[in-house]
């Protein structure tokens, strides 16, 4: 198990992020928590965002930021969406 880890770390770690990402939406299309789901992607943003960084250099952190920010703006989105359809409803 070691040698598949060793060998395949970048698969293993994309199918991690998916993984959580998936999670999430699941989270979102049949449990309706949408504050489940931004904790669960602001994780998965986390760790995505740990990934791109390191090795630390500063084209590395550039894409990083870059890749937080358009994160973060599309998980407020998601959720003003998902509160004023909420409100319509009521």
């Amino acid at each position: 198990m070691n040698s598949f880890i060793e060998n395949h770390s970048t698969a293993l770690r994309i199918l991690v992020l998916i993984a959580i990402f998936l999670f999430g939406y699941v989270e979102a299309a049949f449990f309706k928590q949408r504050e489940l789901v931004c904790v669960t992607w602001f994780t998965g943003l986390g760790a995505l965002t740990a990934w791109i960084v390191y090795p630390l250099t500063t084209v590395r952190i550039c894409i990083g930021v870059i890749m937080f920010v358009v994160g973060m703006i599309l998980m407020i989105i998601y959720y003003r969406r998902t509160k004023r359809s909420k409100e319509e409803k009521v």
